[in-house]
């Protein structure tokens, strides 16, 4: 994304409220005792940093990552009240090596920008850093979406989905097969799974 696009976006989007897949995976947590857990959350493909701000405000700790150095620093000029408690990384997906240990990975409509080629490598990096009894809150991209003829992006059907989720509890999921707004570009046709999913305990399996 080119300096000026980004801008474009930042602006459309920069007061949008936290992604429902965020608030429905916070709303779970508050449901349960942490029993000294400590409340880490990594996310991917930050943006403008509305989800980053929410999780900062809720009392998390947040490691961001995002490809725009733009980015990062609309992040953290945002959350410099909370500067102890946020760290982040200039980073492309296909580049990720290691995440930190984490009780939330978000990854709010970020994941499928991820070439195809290193999308793998990358969700078992993913679900390797989240730590037992943590969770996964986001969304794919499915196979009849309107971009899906772009070789450089992931997409998913709901059996593909599924298997990513093997070692975790689907605590929600929706698919959307439908027309509906874009932040820059227009109206597009819009194939997607929202998930939140909780990583199970070896014990439980």
């Amino acid at each position: 994304m080119n300096n000026l696009c980004w801008k474009t976006y930042c602006h459309k989007t920069n007061d949008i409220p936290p992604r429902p897949t965020l608030v429905k995976a916070l709303s779970f947590f508050d449901h349960e005792p942490f029993h000294g857990a400590e409340k880490i959350a990594v996310d991917l493909g930050c943006g403008a940093g509305g989800d980053c701000l929410s999780l900062l405000t809720a009392g998390w700790s947040v490691f961001a990552v995002d490809k725009e150095p733009e980015a990062i620093r609309t992040v953290e000029e945002k959350a410099a009240p909370h500067a102890n408690h946020l760290k982040t990384r200039v980073s492309l997906f296909e580049e990720i090596q290691s995440l930190p240990t984490a009780l939330l990975v978000n990854a709010s409509l970020s994941l499928p920008f991820c070439r195809p080629e290193a999308f793998h490598t990358l969700w078992k990096i993913v679900a390797s850093s989240i730590q037992p009894g943590g969770r996964f809150a986001g969304t794919l991209f499915g196979d009849r979406d309107e971009w899906s003829a772009n070789t450089a992006m992931t997409f998913l059907s709901v059996d593909q989905v599924y298997g990513m989720f093997s070692g975790f509890k689907m605590e929600h999921f929706h698919e959307r097969d439908e027309m509906g707004p874009t932040a820059t570009a227009g109206d597009k046709h819009w194939h997607s799974y929202s998930v939140v999913a909780k990583k199970i305990h070896p014990t439980q399996k």
